[in-house]
């Protein structure tokens, strides 16, 4: 409106209004720019020229202090270069990978080559690598959504046939329900293994001891004679897990299985030692076996940055009961076992202490129960730092500690420490003469599988075992019994 009034004025005088000429606004001149200096040639630099530059290693604007280190620090430095060298040798293949994977992506090529785009279906190469069993290698197909719920069937295959022992080779079929059955998992499998060198060192907790003159009876003398075998087994096996609530699972096992035993050609064979009348259940025996587990499990990750299958948090705590049952007329026995695991997180990263108490134990005498059935400590999963298998007895424990921490997203470091031994009885339990193993490992994990782990371990009595296999070390359980 107030701008219509002097428009109807105008109007009013007959539409003749003198317009004023409007002064024109002229830019501000601009400064010209000043001339870009010629470069000058460095020998024709003066004093004044570089009075105000950085000293050469200060162009960052960091500035540091001389190296002014005292000639015994100095003498400490080169004292401690070979253990510099020899970290940075043993982290080179470490390096490598994280590496590799910055630069090809390694995770994506492996699935792009072997599942399909959902990773739901794959078929891909297996390897493995134990100290006293050598290298093995084969195929395995997965399937973990054959109906849409998660019901999942696994397939594969091994042989040592490539590495020229024919005797090693084991092939299992395995399926479960998922989800299918909403709180309910239900599960079968068949499988059959033979193992070409399983050691036997007697029974009990001794040290190694020159093979005797007479034949050892391990019922009666815990003489420890480095001895092996050959094992075969052929086992059909069913389960039900039930999640009551939560975290708190109740899962029975039913399973049988054939075992039998031979003379091992590759190493001094266990009945050129032992008296085969004292290797309850030599050549071979058959067994049903029924098991009841309890078992609550809070563990998990603490972020969800962090890949899936990492534990980083939380306790598991499991206890199981089960029942031998000798097919072929022998006496039966009870077996128990327990075990308490707990996660504690540090810091970021993440970097963690996991802690591992478990035990087991067997009601039968040593007289009664199967050689291959006592509780065994050694090997890749319990008490690393000894051979497999190399103690067993009516009852055994260990106890771990590992300190975990990231290299990458999907590669931690562990460095670990195993204490334990076996024992002829329940009452016999101690913490006297242990067996102490201790080593480092690499696990290599993607966003929702763990893939692998590659360690190193050794013990106060000596040896070094290298190890590789495609499961967790705090997830291992015995064989199907």
């Amino acid at each position: 409106m107030l701008r219509i009034a002097p428009l109807l004025a105008c109007a009013a005088l007959g539409g003749r209004v003198a317009a004023e000429p409007i002064a024109a606004t002229e830019p501000p001149a601009r400064e010209p720019a000043p001339p870009i200096a010629a470069p000058v040639a460095p020998h024709e630099l003066t004093a004044a020229d570089v009075a105000s530059a950085p000293y050469p290693g200060d162009e960052s604007g960091r500035t540091d202090e001389p190296d002014r280190d005292s000639l015994p620090r100095r003498a400490g430095r080169l004292a401690l270069f070979p253990v510099r060298l020899g970290l940075n040798l043993g982290l080179a293949p470490v390096r490598g990978l994280l590496w590799a994977q910055d630069r090809y992506h390694l995770d994506e090529l492996y699935f792009r080559a072997f599942y399909n785009a959902d990773r739901t279906i794959g078929l891909y190469p297996t390897a493995s690598y134990a100290a006293g069993y050598g290298f093995d290698a084969g195929a395995a197909f997965k399937d973990s959504e054959m109906f849409g719920r998660g019901e999942t069937l696994t397939l594969d295959a091994v042989t040592g046939a490539l590495v020229g022992d024919d005797y090693h080779e084991s092939a299992h079929a395995a399926f479960h329900t998922g989800r299918r059955l909403g709180r309910v998992q239900v599960g079968v499998e068949t499988g059959f293994e033979r193992r070409p060198t399983d050691p036997f060192y007697g029974i009990g907790n001794a040290d190694v001891a020159p093979q005797p003159a007479a034949a050892v009876d391990p019922r009666r003398d815990a003489a420890a004679v480095p001895t092996s075998y050959r094992y075969q087994e052929a086992r059909a096996a069913a389960y039900a897990d039930a999640r009551i609530t939560g975290a708190l699972h109740v899962r029975a096992l039913g399973t049988v299985t054939e075992h039998a035993f031979s003379r091992s050609t590759s190493d001094a064979a266990i009945d050129a030692v032992y008296d085969p009348a004292g290797l309850v259940g030599w050549p071979g025996f058959a067994s049903a076996y029924g098991e009841l587990e309890v078992r609550f499990d809070q563990r998990g990750r603490a972020s969800s940055w962090e890949p899936a299958e990492l534990h980083t948090e939380g306790w598991l705590v499991a206890a199981a009961l089960g029942r031998s049952h000798r097919l072929d007329g022998g006496p039966d026995f009870w077996r128990g076992t327990a075990e308490v695991q707990q996660y504690l997180r540090l810091a970021r990263g993440p970097r963690l202490l996991a802690l591992r108490l478990r035990g087991e134990a067997v009601s039968g005498a040593v007289g009664e129960v199967p050689f291959s059935q006592l509780p065994t400590l050694g090997g890749g999963e319990f008490l690393r730092g000894y051979e497999f298998q190399r103690f067993r007895d009516r009852a055994a424990a260990v106890a771990s500690v590992e300190y975990i921490w990231d290299l990458a997203h999907w590669v931690d470091a562990v460095l670990f420490v195993d204490a334990g031994r076996v024992y002829s009885s329940m009452s016999a339990i101690g913490v006297d003469r242990l067996r102490v193993g201790f080593g480092a490992a690499i696990r290599i994990f993607d966003e929702s599988h763990f893939l692998c782990e590659v360690g190193v371990a050794s013990s106060i009595d000596g040896g070094f075992f290298l190890n590789f296999s495609f499961n967790r070390v705090f997830h291992a359980t015995p064989r199907w019994r």
